[in-house]
């Protein structure tokens, strides 16, 4: 039996020494971290094509080829190779991170910028980390962002109440939500009478629904004509729009672009005249139309098939709410609502 020399064997867990890891060809012990790069790259690879053709064609595959295809992977592991799992992505990821090296630091050219008062200052940073901040730019959107009032109308009609009497309180007296006293004593009125109407349906009594129902869509119209007012200010004074808007305890939503199709009001060509546009609707609908200089009575305007209609004979400096909404036979959509300044 040979002797073994004193040390020539490994510890568990410590790489042996010079003689003991292979003097003669031999690899010693080995951990995955021991493996080489090439080694790990075809092993992912072979696994990743075994994995892709047991998806596709694992199915109609026999036993025998799914354990060669299982030994060649077996067979394919870097020598040292733990059972710790690989993940390639991650690889990857940490391969270029090491590799990689993007000398710009953003918050050290801002905080520059204030000390100079210029954010691009090429004294500051080189050619390369300007190309770098380019690019960066490039990827920021620039479209201009739209601010549009919306209302969050609560579930229960007693929750409904108070939101409706809350926005219409806020709206009276208010200097960026410019409203007659006259409109809010009869938007108040009817926000009272479905109150009472609300009240009545606890009774259970037949009918008390319905008229319920019928009384809160006109309070949540009279909604809809202080929103637009609203609007309308956020429109005209785009740094004070979430102010104004919020103001009339009326939520933000803030979009990239106007979309297609809204309800809107432009001027026409002459003094006086507004081109009123909206949503295309079906081959059988009809476009309804009505204007109102006080936000309570409304006055039809002449149906259309198309969705554009021009409003004429206007009085310059006034200040009209406009609505519509499509018909198509008994089906009718709720109405849109619009205040303009006529020029």
């Amino acid at each position: 039996m040979l002797k073994q020399e004193k040390g020539s064997s490994p510890q568990r867990g410590k790489p042996g020494s010079q003689r003991a890891s292979g003097n003669r060809g031999g690899k010693g012990v080995a951990t995955s971290n021991d493996a080489n790069q090439n080694g790990v790259l075809q092993y992912a690879l072979i696994r990743l094509s075994v994995m892709m053709l047991l998806f596709f064609c694992g199915k109609f595959m026999r036993l025998k080829t799914f354990y060669a295809l299982k030994q060649l992977v077996n067979q394919s592991r870097p020598k040292g190779w733990t059972k710790k799992r690989f993940s390639l992505l991650s690889y990857v990821k940490n391969l270029l991170s090491k590799t990689i090296f993007i000398p710009f630091d953003l918050f050290g050219v801002f905080e520059g910028s204030k000390k100079t008062g210029a954010l691009m200052d090429m004294n500051r940073i080189d050619r390369y980390q300007m190309q770098n901040y380019g690019l960066m730019l490039i990827t920021i959107p620039l479209a201009s962002r739209v601010i549009t009032a919306v209302m969050k109308i609560p579930r229960s009609y007693s929750d409904r109440i108070i939101t409706a009497r809350a926005i219409t309180n806020a709206c009276t007296s208010n200097p960026l939500i410019v409203i007659l006293p006259v409109t809010i004593a009869a938007y108040l009125g009817a926000i009272d009478l479905l109150d009472t109407y609300q009240t009545a349906t606890k009774t259970r009594t037949l009918g008390t629904v319905s008229t319920r129902n019928a009384q809160w869509i006109i309070v949540y119209n009279n909604l809809k004509s202080l929103m637009a007012v609203a609007q309308s200010g956020a429109n005209a004074n785009q740094s004070q729009a979430i102010v104004i808007i919020e103001s009339g305890l009326f939520k933000v939503k803030s979009t990239t672009a106007r979309k297609a199709g809204v309800f809107m009001a432009v001027h026409g060509l002459t003094s006086g005249t507004v081109i009123l546009s909206a949503a295309g609707a079906s081959k059988t609908a009809m476009h309804e139309w009505e204007m109102s200089l006080d936000g309570i009575t409304f006055t039809s305007l002449p149906n259309t098939r198309l969705s554009k209609t021009t409003v004429s004979g206007l009085i310059p400096i006034s200040k009209i709410w406009f609505r519509h909404r499509t018909v198509d036979g008994a089906v009718a959509t709720d109405w849109d609502y619009i205040y303009f300044i006529v020029t």
